[in-house]
């Protein structure tokens, strides 16, 4: 979830300190993540449009697992509050140890080196987060892991998470196995980059309703553009996992041959 409070925290102007939260609240999160304001950043990061827009995809994997439908046995869950180290300076630069992430956030995470298909560890960083409910108070405090892969230019994100609450995920699953005895679900889908002017079609409405379409909305002269995003996600024993990319190489199968290998790491 850094890699969000990043994206957010270049495209909004909001001072770049760890302890600035980025606030996620699910109803809105995929249209303001391209509610860009560059000039007002106090830091841009250094990265091609193309390494941008593939940043968009962790904002649309959270909204993806947290909805508004979430709920914890002290209320109804309607944001997430999470904070960490930037991309350029992630917590760790090589695959930590179980006892450093005991250390750095009370469990142990699967640890993968490489996976078999050649997507290697390239760097790691510890987020804490903040479950709020309807009335903006706490409910749940936790730390989770966020790990990046890549092969070549391609990359693939890898989120671990531990928390008590029950939180129900969206049904928008596309493709569900079930790899020794964890279900796994598939979900793609099409994000759409819009001037703030754009009014979708019937058809494009239709497919919001239905999940396959997320809007972000930017201004008046944002080029439209379109991408595509993969999340595969289970939960193995205590641990929530997400695998996720944008305008990715991986197909649906190749994810869940690496969850595979994550549920068997275990």
């Amino acid at each position: 979830m850094n890699q969000k409070r990043d994206l957010l925290r270049e495209i909004t102007g909001c001072p770049d300190s760890s302890e600035a939260p980025f606030v996620l609240n699910s109803d809105s999160i995929l249209e303001s993540v391209l509610n860009r304001s560059d000039s007002a950043s106090e830091r841009k990061l250094k990265m091609t449009k193309s390494q941008r827009w593939k940043t968009i995809l962790v904002a649309i994997a959270a909204v993806m697992v947290l909805t508004a439908g979430a709920y914890a046995a002290n209320g109804k869950i309607t944001s997430v509050f999470s904070s960490g180290p930037s991309i350029s300076d992630p917590t760790y630069r090589t695959l930590p140890s179980e006892q450093q992430c005991l250390e750095d956030a009370g469990f142990v995470p699967v640890l993968l080196e490489c996976f078999a298909n050649g997507y290697s560890f390239l760097q790691g960083s510890v987020v804490s987060n903040r479950f709020m409910d309807e009335n903006n108070l706490p409910v749940e405090e936790y730390r989770s892991f966020s790990f990046l892969y890549g092969k070549d230019e391609d990359k693939v994100y890898f989120e671990q998470e531990v928390y008590s609450s029950e939180v129900t995920e969206r049904n928008l699953t596309q493709e569900k196995r079930t790899i020794d005895g964890v279900e796994l679900n598939f979900h793609c889908s099409r994000y759409k980059v819009v001037p703030e002017t754009y009014r979708p079609t019937e058809e494009e409405q239709k497919a919001q309703e239905e999940g396959s379409l997320h809007f972000g909305y930017g201004d008046s002269d944002t080029k439209i553009e379109e991408h595509e995003t993969q999340i595969l996600y289970w939960q193995n024993g205590d641990i929530h996992c997400q695998l996720f990319q944008m305008d990715g190489m991986l197909s649906a199968s190749e994810l869940f041959e690496m969850a595979a290998e994550c549920i068997r790491t275990k």
